[in-house]
């Protein structure tokens, strides 16, 4: 599929417990203005038949569309605020946006604890010692006092 013009939304709350093939399809009918027919969700969404149709049986399950005699509409009397709030959804939002807060400050703290400070620049003739056995290119023959110095030379060699 390709994207239209147009605002693009995030996933609705909602959305998160009931599924994206059943956003997806949510969002086919809303944006008509009139019924729209289960074959033209299906050839806009891009979706198969029968995940066409789990997704209105469960939409109409929960109260959001509703059949008519032309097709499907956005139903009157459902609420995705209040269905999000029922399966619990809200809280688990909010709990990834605490979540998210806190990671944020954690990463900001780092950031400025080194945000003053100055490191000195290795150069190659510097001598490190260097024993990872998990680097793939680490001789076998050489002791564990190989220096990166000694290894350059080497390859150079």
């Amino acid at each position: 599929m390709s994207w239209k013009k147009g605002k693009a939304y995030a996933l609705r709350p909602v959305f998160r417990e009931l599924g994206q093939v059943a956003a997806l399809v949510y969002e086919v009918i809303e944006k008509h203005q009139e019924d729209i027919k289960t074959t033209a969700i299906t050839r806009e969404t891009g979706l198969s038949p029968t995940s066409t149709k789990n997704a209105l049986e469960m939409l109409q399950s929960w109260n959001l569309i509703s059949r008519t005699e032309s097709g499907w509409e956005i139903s009157k009397t459902g609420n995705l605020r209040s269905l999000a709030e029922y399966l619990g959804v809200i809280e688990s939002v909010a709990a990834q946006y605490a979540a998210h807060k806190k990671q944020r400050d954690v990463w900001h703290a780092w950031l400025d604890s080194r945000a003053n400070t100055f490191g000195t620049l290795a150069l190659m003739t510097d001598d490190y010692e260097y024993s990872d056995e998990d680097i793939p290119f680490w001789p076998d023959i050489e002791p564990h006092e190989t220096t990166l110095a000694s290894l350059t030379l080497r390859v150079g060699a």
